[in-house]
């Protein structure tokens, strides 16, 4: 019995352990992966900021900065731009390029084309300009097309508003906090019930042997009885014999 209790003791040290180990790469793995999409956001944000283009994956990430293309896209808004070869695009799509036009020269601009010109280039204009641009867009000038509106880093963004920024730097650390005071409460009580538990069947094991050894004595009383007897009818029977 002893023997079986230390294996299953054994047993259920190896899995806590094992649950413990698992636990912590998910614990490291996770505070990794949130460190790294910080610093993501944060190099796209300071990226964008300057009006650069930020390639993730073959998509880009950009900011933009006039509201040329009101109402489809606003002033600050931050939009995904997939590299597209250019024999895909067509009219009406949206692209974004580096301009050559006028005080805009160097910036990246995101404008519809409205025709294709027949040496390959392309005529833009922002859908909120009355005019289209004065240069023709030429392959080499393109990031890509326009795919569609990024809500998560113009939300990001967003947190320039005090009350915002305050919901950043005070609310949500101190939710953060508390749902994991929360957590530790939480494995705490399941620890100790887990030791109540074990303790009790410890207990149970304990009483179950006790139990088992007064049987164990209470036979060998009983066979040591019997057996008293037994000697004590024998030598009557020999008397009995020799007085016959």
């Amino acid at each position: 019995m002893e023997d079986i209790k230390k294996v299953d003791t054994e047993e259920t040290e190896e899995v806590s352990e094992g649950k413990s180990v698992v636990s912590g790469v998910i614990n490291k793995a996770s505070a990794v992966i949130l460190i790294a999409a910080v610093i993501f956001t944060v190099y796209v944000m300071i990226n964008a900021a300057r009006g650069q283009a930020v390639n993730v994956f073959g998509n880009y990430v950009l900011r933009v900065m006039t509201g040329s293309m009101e109402p489809s896209i606003h002033v600050d808004d931050y939009i995904i731009v997939r590299k597209t070869a250019v024999s895909k695009l067509k009219e009406g799509d949206v692209i974004s390029f580096y301009s050559e036009d006028g005080d805009a020269a160097g910036k990246l601009v995101t404008h519809r084309i409205t025709a294709l010109n027949d040496d390959g280039t392309f005529v833009t204009k922002g859908d909120a300009n009355d005019i289209a641009d004065k240069k023709s867009i030429r392959s080499d000038q393109i990031v890509g097309k326009y795919i569609r509106k990024s809500r998560f880093f113009k939300w990001i963004n967003s947190f320039a508003n005090a009350k915002k920024l305050l919901l950043v730097l005070v609310i949500i650390p101190l939710t953060i906090v508390a749902l994991y005071e929360v957590r530790t409460v939480t494995k705490l009580g399941i620890e100790a019930r887990l030791e109540d538990k074990q303790e009790y069947e410890e207990k149970k094991q304990e009483l179950i042997r006790e139990a088992i050894e007064k049987e164990k004595q209470r036979l060998a009383e009983e066979a040591a009885a019997s057996a008293g007897k037994e000697n004590k009818h024998e030598p009557r029977e020999d008397n009995e014999e020799k007085d016959g």
